[in-house]
């Protein structure tokens, strides 16, 4: 049986992730509806719907992705 790559699975992820949030913020600094923006909002502090806020939800799902996609792969491989 095959291993999961750690540092792969938590690239894909985070950049993922990332690349989810920052456009769900833009979509919303851009005036059009976005009911996630809220729920982020909620989650994680400095996040408004501007340009700026955009950017930094991306840096938080880069960095929730990687997190949880090393995690999967390290428990996968652990428990394989």
């Amino acid at each position: 049986m095959q291993t999961l790559s750690v540092r792969g699975l938590a690239l894909g992820v985070g950049v993922t992730a990332g690349l989810i949030f920052f456009v769900l913020v833009l979509i919303s600094a851009l005036g059009l509806p976005a009911p996630g923006i809220r729920l982020v909002a909620a989650i994680y502090p400095g996040v408004s719907p501007t340009l700026l806020s955009a950017i930094i939800a991306g840096l938080y799902g880069l960095l929730m992705g990687l997190i949880k996609g090393a995690l999967v792969a390290v428990l996968y491989n652990l428990f394989r």
